[in-house]
Protein backbone atom coordinates (compact mmCIF):
# COMPACT_ATOMS: atom_id res chain seq x y z
CA UNK A 1 0.00 0.00 0.00
CA UNK A 2 3.05 2.75 0.38
CA UNK A 3 5.24 1.49 -2.56
CA UNK A 4 8.16 0.44 -0.02
CA UNK A 5 7.08 -2.83 1.92
CA UNK A 6 5.32 -5.52 -0.30
CA UNK A 7 4.31 -9.13 -0.02
CA UNK A 8 4.83 -11.74 -2.38
CA UNK A 9 1.53 -13.29 -3.20
CA UNK A 10 2.39 -15.20 -5.65
CA UNK A 11 5.95 -17.30 -7.12
CA UNK A 12 7.30 -19.63 -9.53
CA UNK A 13 10.82 -21.03 -10.52
CA UNK A 14 9.65 -22.90 -13.99
CA UNK A 15 7.31 -20.25 -15.88
CA UNK A 16 7.29 -21.36 -19.34
CA UNK A 17 6.56 -17.84 -20.76
CA UNK A 18 3.57 -16.56 -23.13
CA UNK A 19 0.13 -15.88 -21.94
CA UNK A 20 -0.04 -16.60 -18.36
CA UNK A 21 -2.51 -16.30 -15.68
CA UNK A 22 -1.57 -16.25 -11.91
CA UNK A 23 -4.05 -16.51 -9.26
CA UNK A 24 -3.90 -15.87 -5.38
CA UNK A 25 -5.65 -15.44 -2.50
CA UNK A 26 -7.06 -11.39 -2.94
CA UNK A 27 -4.80 -9.13 -1.45
CA UNK A 28 -5.60 -5.22 -0.69
CA UNK A 29 -3.07 -3.24 -2.80
CA UNK A 30 -1.79 0.00 -4.43
CA UNK A 31 1.14 -1.01 -6.28
CA UNK A 32 1.77 -4.47 -7.51
CA UNK A 33 5.88 -5.00 -8.84
CA UNK A 34 7.02 -8.62 -10.72
CA UNK A 35 10.16 -9.12 -9.46
CA UNK A 36 11.99 -10.81 -12.64
CA UNK A 37 14.66 -13.10 -11.19
CA UNK A 38 15.80 -15.21 -13.85
CA UNK A 39 15.69 -15.54 -17.96
CA UNK A 40 14.70 -18.24 -19.76
CA UNK A 41 16.95 -17.36 -22.55
CA UNK A 42 20.10 -15.38 -22.75
CA UNK A 43 18.50 -11.55 -23.82
CA UNK A 44 16.91 -9.29 -21.85
CA UNK A 45 13.46 -10.59 -20.20
CA UNK A 46 10.32 -8.60 -21.68
CA UNK A 47 6.76 -8.20 -21.14
CA UNK A 48 3.74 -7.69 -23.91
CA UNK A 49 0.85 -6.62 -21.37
CA UNK A 50 0.59 -6.85 -17.54
CA UNK A 51 -2.92 -7.05 -16.24
CA UNK A 52 -4.46 -6.93 -12.47
CA UNK A 53 -7.69 -7.80 -11.59
CA UNK A 54 -9.93 -7.11 -8.91
CA UNK A 55 -12.07 -10.05 -10.65
CA UNK A 56 -11.35 -12.60 -12.47
CA UNK A 57 -11.36 -11.62 -16.82
CA UNK A 58 -14.36 -13.19 -18.24
CA UNK A 59 -14.29 -16.45 -19.27
CA UNK A 60 -14.82 -16.84 -23.74
CA UNK A 61 -17.50 -19.41 -23.79
CA UNK A 62 -16.71 -20.17 -27.00
CA UNK A 63 -13.16 -20.58 -26.90
CA UNK A 64 -11.92 -24.28 -28.82
CA UNK A 65 -15.52 -25.06 -28.76
CA UNK A 66 -17.54 -26.39 -31.97
CA UNK A 67 -17.72 -23.91 -35.17
CA UNK A 68 -19.42 -24.15 -38.41
CA UNK A 69 -20.84 -22.02 -41.29
CA UNK A 70 -23.19 -22.31 -43.77
CA UNK A 71 -19.47 -22.10 -46.59
CA UNK A 72 -15.64 -21.92 -45.61
CA UNK A 73 -12.64 -20.57 -47.36
CA UNK A 74 -10.95 -22.37 -43.92
CA UNK A 75 -11.65 -24.27 -41.46
CA UNK A 76 -14.65 -22.46 -39.18
CA UNK A 77 -12.42 -23.74 -35.53
CA UNK A 78 -9.84 -21.15 -36.75
CA UNK A 79 -12.39 -18.08 -35.74
CA UNK A 80 -12.62 -19.43 -31.81
CA UNK A 81 -8.93 -20.57 -31.28
CA UNK A 82 -8.09 -17.95 -29.18
CA UNK A 83 -5.86 -17.08 -31.67
CA UNK A 84 -5.23 -13.38 -33.53
CA UNK A 85 -2.89 -14.93 -36.06
CA UNK A 86 -5.91 -17.00 -37.24
CA UNK A 87 -9.15 -16.53 -38.87
CA UNK A 88 -12.11 -17.86 -40.58
CA UNK A 89 -13.61 -16.29 -43.76
CA UNK A 90 -16.57 -16.93 -46.27
CA UNK A 91 -15.61 -19.41 -49.69
CA UNK A 92 -16.56 -16.53 -51.51
CA UNK A 93 -18.02 -12.91 -51.55
CA UNK A 94 -21.52 -13.43 -50.96
CA UNK A 95 -24.22 -12.26 -48.18
CA UNK A 96 -26.81 -14.28 -45.95
CA UNK A 97 -24.48 -16.87 -44.77
CA UNK A 98 -23.67 -17.49 -41.51
CA UNK A 99 -21.48 -18.75 -38.86
CA UNK A 100 -22.15 -20.41 -35.60
CA UNK A 101 -21.13 -22.09 -32.56
CA UNK A 102 -22.18 -24.96 -30.35
CA UNK A 103 -21.32 -23.87 -27.17
CA UNK A 104 -21.47 -27.65 -25.80
CA UNK A 105 -24.47 -26.46 -23.13
CA UNK A 106 -26.45 -23.82 -22.05
CA UNK A 107 -25.16 -21.13 -21.17
CA UNK A 108 -26.32 -17.60 -19.73
CA UNK A 109 -24.77 -15.28 -22.50
CA UNK A 110 -25.47 -11.35 -22.74
CA UNK A 111 -21.93 -10.64 -25.02
CA UNK A 112 -20.10 -11.29 -28.30
CA UNK A 113 -17.08 -9.97 -29.07
CA UNK A 114 -16.41 -10.03 -32.86
CA UNK A 115 -13.07 -8.99 -34.16
CA UNK A 116 -13.20 -9.10 -37.96
CA UNK A 117 -10.95 -9.20 -40.46
CA UNK A 118 -10.66 -6.55 -43.07
CA UNK A 119 -13.61 -8.10 -45.19
CA UNK A 120 -16.01 -7.33 -42.06
CA UNK A 121 -20.34 -7.35 -42.72
CA UNK A 122 -21.48 -3.98 -42.74
CA UNK A 123 -25.01 -5.75 -42.19
CA UNK A 124 -25.50 -8.87 -39.49
CA UNK A 125 -27.64 -10.26 -36.95
CA UNK A 126 -26.45 -12.22 -34.02
CA UNK A 127 -29.07 -14.88 -33.03
CA UNK A 128 -28.87 -17.64 -30.16
CA UNK A 129 -30.82 -20.87 -29.93
CA UNK A 130 -31.01 -23.73 -27.18
CA UNK A 131 -32.21 -26.58 -29.46
CA UNK A 132 -30.00 -25.35 -32.82
CA UNK A 133 -33.77 -25.14 -34.81
CA UNK A 134 -35.31 -21.87 -33.28
CA UNK A 135 -33.39 -19.17 -33.42
CA UNK A 136 -33.97 -15.93 -31.65
CA UNK A 137 -31.96 -12.68 -32.74
CA UNK A 138 -30.97 -10.86 -29.78
CA UNK A 139 -28.85 -7.74 -31.55
CA UNK A 140 -28.61 -6.73 -35.07
CA UNK A 141 -27.47 -3.58 -37.26
CA UNK A 142 -27.14 -2.25 -40.58
CA UNK A 143 -24.11 0.49 -40.09
CA UNK A 144 -21.19 -1.96 -38.38
CA UNK A 145 -17.61 -0.16 -38.92
CA UNK A 146 -15.67 -3.54 -38.09
CA UNK A 147 -12.82 -3.67 -36.21
CA UNK A 148 -13.17 -5.13 -32.56
CA UNK A 149 -16.69 -4.97 -31.59
CA UNK A 150 -18.32 -5.83 -28.56
CA UNK A 151 -22.30 -6.06 -28.91
CA UNK A 152 -24.38 -6.24 -25.63
CA UNK A 153 -27.55 -7.27 -25.25
CA UNK A 154 -30.33 -8.73 -22.16
CA UNK A 155 -29.09 -12.38 -21.17
CA UNK A 156 -30.25 -15.00 -22.60
CA UNK A 157 -29.78 -18.47 -22.52
CA UNK A 158 -28.29 -20.47 -25.26
CA UNK A 159 -26.37 -23.00 -26.61
CA UNK A 160 -25.80 -22.26 -29.88
CA UNK A 161 -24.80 -18.78 -31.27
CA UNK A 162 -25.28 -18.10 -34.87
CA UNK A 163 -24.00 -14.72 -37.10
CA UNK A 164 -26.20 -13.95 -39.80
CA UNK A 165 -23.74 -12.16 -42.59
CA UNK A 166 -26.54 -10.23 -44.23
CA UNK A 167 -24.53 -7.51 -45.89
CA UNK A 168 -20.13 -7.20 -46.78
CA UNK A 169 -18.75 -4.21 -46.16
CA UNK A 170 -16.30 -4.61 -48.99
CA UNK A 171 -16.55 -6.96 -52.33
CA UNK A 172 -14.64 -9.52 -50.35
CA UNK A 173 -15.23 -13.08 -48.61
CA UNK A 174 -16.24 -11.52 -45.15
CA UNK A 175 -14.19 -12.93 -42.01
CA UNK A 176 -13.48 -12.85 -38.90
CA UNK A 177 -10.70 -13.35 -36.69
CA UNK A 178 -12.36 -14.12 -33.43
CA UNK A 179 -16.26 -14.78 -31.94
CA UNK A 180 -16.12 -14.60 -28.60
CA UNK A 181 -19.16 -14.90 -26.13
CA UNK A 182 -19.57 -14.31 -22.68
CA UNK A 183 -22.00 -14.36 -19.55
CA UNK A 184 -23.62 -10.37 -19.28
Amino acid sequence: LDNVTFTTVYSTTASLGGDVSNTFIPADARYVKILLIKGALPYPMSIWEFEVYADPPPVNLALNKTASASTSFNDPQLSIDGNLGTRWSLAAATENEWYKVDLGKVENIGRIDIKWEGAYASEYALQVSTNDATFTTVYSTTTSLGGDISNIFNAVDARYVKILLIKGALPYPMSIWEFEVYKK
